[in-house]
Parts: C-alpha cells; sequence; structure tokens
C-alpha cells in the first residue's frame, strides 16, 4: 500500500501536478484557490511541491521496500509488530520534515 502511495507521489510530480498540492488543498478549502495561483506563478513555490512530493514518494517506497525485505527475515509475530512501527515512524517523519522545510520556507521567503 506505501508503496503505491509512494509510486503515485513520485508520478503525478513527474507530471507536475504534485500530491502535495492536493494534500494541502483538502486541509485548506477555502485558500485552494490562492494556492493553484500561487503554484502556477512562484517558481519557488512550484518547486517547494515538487521537492515535497519527490520526498513523500522517496520515503513511502523505501518504507514499502524495508518491509518487503524485513517480511522475508523476520518471523511473522515479529514482523506484524515491526511493521505497524514502521509505519508509524516513516509517517512521522514525513510530516516532521514537511513541516520543519514549510516554516524553513516561509522564513527564507520573509527575509
Amino acid at each position: 500500500m506505501t508503496g503505491g502511495m509512494g509510486i503515485s507521489f513520485l508520478a503525478f510530480a513527474a507530471l507536475g501536478h504534485p500530491l502535495t498540492l492536493d494534500a494541502a488543498k483538502t486541509w485548506r478549502p477555502e485558500r485552494a484557490g490562492e494556492m493553484d495561483r500561487d503554484f502556477h506563478s512562484n517558481p519557488a513555490a512550484h518547486r517547494w511541491h515538487l521537492k515535497v512530493s519527490a520526498v513523500w514518494g522517496a520515503g513511502l517506497i523505501a518504507e514499502a521496500s524495508t518491509r518487503a525485505v524485513l517480511v522475508y527475515l523476520l518471523p511473522i509475530d515479529v514482523m506484524v509488530g515491526i511493521s505497524a512501527a514502521l509505519a508509524v515512524i516513516v509517517f512521522a517523519a514525513l510530516i516532521a520534515w514537511t513541516v520543519w522545510d514549510r516554516k524553513r520556507r516561509q522564513a527564507a521567503w520573509s527575509s
């Protein structure tokens, strides 16, 4: 599942329609039009969404690949717990990185 999501992040970014933009518009629908305009007119915003989508895609594919390897190396009862923990850790790390990078980007633009 996470591997498919990772491939989707990368594929949509390659097509010029990053999923991070859709996610942002879902969280803030009242700003959807403004976000679209910013994405299409501001090269820095455009690059940022593509970068974040690429990081999420790569992170999710790495998580799925790690899980696929571990399922053959570890007993099933151990892998059940590790699989759940791995998903939580990867999603938490990706969210934390995205928040950190967004704050860093905003600070750079405001100065």
